[in-house]
């Protein structure tokens, strides 16, 4: 019974792996017409396994392949989905699911666009020398700063 399991999870495992080697190639061919919404890119996964399961339902050597595409494709489309539109309710901090992700929240429907991304650095701590002034506004380029303290002049 045990091996059995482990084979069924190397099957869905590999499957799985399969389906996100192929969906890339599915999504250039039908992502410009079914957008890039979550509900967009979880019927492309799952398109891709059905479409995937129907190829190897017609070789006799891979027909045993045939369900685990099938359900490798809806686990995959599914956590998609409950990632996008089921988790941010359930965090108690708010937040969306995927930060990183397509931006889609309520805060970005609104038509707010993000501009850019700032790192500021942390305070000075007392008793360090200031760091040098900026450098002339006709300079062109990328200019990199030394910590102070970090080299001596002789």
């Amino acid at each position: 019974m045990t091996g059995s399991v482990i084979s069924l999870g190397i099957q869905y495992a590999a499957a799985g792996a399969v389906i996100g080697v192929a969906q890339p190639f599915v999504r250039s061919l039908v992502g410009g017409f079914v957008g890039s919404s979550p509900i967009a890119n979880a019927g492309i996964t799952f398109g891709t396994a059905w479409g995937l399961s129907k190829l190897t339902g017609v070789f006799n050597a891979t027909k045993r392949y045939e369900n685990a595409f099938l359900i490798a494709g809806a686990t995959i489309a599914s956590a998609q989905l409950i990632s996008t539109y089921v988790l941010p309710y359930l965090r108690l901090g708010g937040g969306s699911a995927n930060p990183t992700g397509t931006m889609s929240g309520p805060y970005w429907s609104r038509g707010r666009r993000m501009r850019g991304i700032a790192a500021v650095p942390s305070t000075q701590p007392p008793g360090l020398a200031a760091a040098p002034p900026p450098p002339p506004a006709s300079m062109h380029g990328i200019a990199a700063y030394p910590t102070p303290g970090s080299f001596r002049m002789r």
